[in-house]
């Protein structure tokens, strides 16, 4: 029995995080003779989205602060979310019976598995997270056990120190790969070793397996339009506005990322769970999304969406949907718009496409972890 570690953001109240993390874990111990278990790392300086963060740099940084202050429903609902994260991730996720707060405090820990896995978001963003743990290193300790990336993704262009940060880190690896696509072929020629592209975890668990966990919230019922807009282009608001003319007298529900309901939804709620999260993306009839997982579920689900680019991060969407072979459902005009509306997406030629990446994902995934076919 072969038993493998993985590290990632396991506690950040994010659904991607939080989510890719179950994918990536759940495959690797459903091979045949192996464990598999979630390292249970959570730095309390590093809350990955577990406060509220008030700035006061501008005015409109001011404004903004002032309404999130005093919207208690907002800062109300945000706290349910944490309970919701956190019930999800004690009685879901399948992690290691001792919790590391600090780079010190893994010693001679990680030398129990038969190899260490550095999950997938982005990790190796050094613009967001610049901690050597995710890059498999310890303190004082160099693990005699192998270590394999999977799928971490970066997105930005890093600077020439950040680079070589990167390139330093990564010396160690017996197996790397990135999630996208562009990522891949350029740490390919910095590393000077192959980097594999491979599908984001979620992608690993099928339809039915996500199906196992999710979870109805109370009070959605069916039919209802879903939005679930990050930082995103302008776009995103004419989609929702089509949207809700299409499918007049249809609920729209929004996966609420601001105090305020800016698009005017039937349901604005930031309540929701991991497990919310799955049902609602399997449940509704069109979904409108600058998320990078809201459009891997709604590929999964097959669901009629529209993709907005997400404000100097929309690589990681086009990569998906590059691979997918359904371009044309990421948003980048008006006209655009129009034309998703009107037609529907090719989840035929697109499951196709996806489940050849599918299979070569698992085949490095399986070679990497020396996990016999």
């Amino acid at each position: 029995m072969k038993k493998f570690g993985v590290l990632t953001t396991n506690r950040a109240i994010n659904y991607g995080a939080v989510l890719q993390c179950f994918a990536l874990s759940k495959k690797i111990d459903g091979f045949d003779n192996v464990e598999c278990e979630v390292i249970d790392y959570a730095p309390p300086k590093k809350t990955y989205g577990r406060t509220i963060s008030y700035k006061f740099k501008s005015i409109k940084d001011i404004a903004y602060s002032t309404i999130l202050f005093l919207n208690k429903k907002y800062r109300s609902g945000h706290a349910k979310k944490i309970e919701g994260f956190d019930d999800f991730i004690e009685n879901t996720l399948n992690q290691s019976k001792k919790t590391y707060v600090k780079i010190g405090d893994f010693g001679d820990d990680v030398n129990q598995y038969d190899a260490l896995v550095c999950g997938s978001d982005q990790i190796w963003n050094l613009n967001i997270i610049d901690d050597p743990v995710f890059f498999l290193e310890f303190d004082k300790i160099t693990p005699k056990t192998k270590k394999v990336a999977y799928a971490p993704s970066i997105t930005e262009a890093m600077n020439a120190e950040q680079v070589e940060k990167i390139k330093t880190r990564t010396q160690g690896f017996s197996a790397l790969s990135m999630r996208e696509r562009e990522s891949a072929e350029t740490y390919t020629k910095l590393i000077g070793k192959e980097v594999k592209n491979v599908l984001d975890p979620v992608f690993l668990l099928n339809e039915e397996e996500w199906m196992q966990i999710e979870e109805k919230p109370k009070n959605i019922e069916k039919p209802f339009i879903l939005s679930y807009g990050l930082v995103s282009d302008p776009l995103f608001k004419d989609c929702v506005a089509s949207l809700k003319e299409k499918y007049k007298g249809t609920k729209h529900v929004d996966l609420q990322v601001r105090p305020f309901n800016k698009y005017n939804a039937d349901i604005c709620t930031n309540e929701f769970s991991p497990a919310n999260f799955v049902w609602l993306f399997r449940n509704a009839e069109y979904t409108c999304t600058s998320s990078f997982h809201g459009t891997c579920f709604s590929l999964i689900f097959n669901k009629k969406f529209m993709s907005v680019p997400a404000r100097d991060r929309s690589l990681r969407i086009e990569n998906i949907l590059e691979i997918a072979g359904i371009k044309n459902r990421h948003i980048t005009t008006v006209e655009g718009i129009k034309t998703a509306i009107e037609t529907n997406p090719d989840f035929e030629k697109s499951n196709n496409l996806l489940a050849i990446s599918k299979k070569d994902s698992l085949d490095y995934l399986k070679n990497a972890l020396n996990i016999e076919v």
